[in-house]
């Protein structure tokens, strides 16, 4: 699918990614143009207009469209850093929490606030390496580097590039034991 993408300077990069991810080509002169609201609109074609403020529904519509499953990558979310929004890969993620009612994801350098639940991910990414720990964490087992026994049966688990400990509970750690083949 060809699209002619129609936004403001500090969403464009975001969104040229997210696109380019599932297969769409941009092209200024396609005959279907994405319009952030608010900025003129081109005169001939089917004209989509979105809102960033409902940014969410614009990548679910967006996400709707099969255009090119063969190139389409698996794992990839939105999430917010200060005003704007960065394409995150599953796989840089070293772990996700949640602190109060909002979910993070932890890269090696780098904090994202996102829109999904503890569970959304674990449900939808779990393929991906996902695994839960505890009641507030979710880890991606390929981050981990060290997994070391720790009191009352529960692990610590250390991460590649990261100072960052993270205790697996003991109500998580039978199932975690047993994914890792520990």
């Amino acid at each position: 699918m060809r699209v002619n993408l129609i936004c403001t300077e500090n969403l464009c990069p975001v969104l040229k990614e997210f696109l380019e991810l599932r297969g769409i080509i941009l092209e200024p002169e396609a005959s279907v143009s994405l319009v952030e609201r608010g900025l003129p609109l081109p005169e001939a074609g089917l004209v989509i207009v979105f809102d960033p403020q409902d940014f969410k529904t614009f990548l679910d519509f967006i996400d709707a469209f099969d255009c090119a499953p063969e190139k389409r990558e698996t794992g990839i979310l939105l999430g917010k850093k200060e005003e704007g929004f960065t394409v995150i890969r599953i796989k840089e993620v070293c772990y996700f929490f949640a602190a109060g009612n909002y979910v993070y994801a932890k890269t090696a350098d780098k904090k994202f606030e996102l829109k999904q639940k503890l569970y959304e991910l674990e449900e939808n990414y779990a393929f991906q390496g996902l695994a839960r720990v505890s009641k507030s964490y979710l880890v991606n087992i390929m981050k981990i580097e060290e997994i070391i026994p720790w009191f009352g049966g529960r692990l610590l688990l250390r991460f590649k590039g990261l100072p960052d400990e993270i205790e697996v509970s003991r109500n998580y750690a039978k199932a975690f034991k047993q994914l890792i083949r520990m």
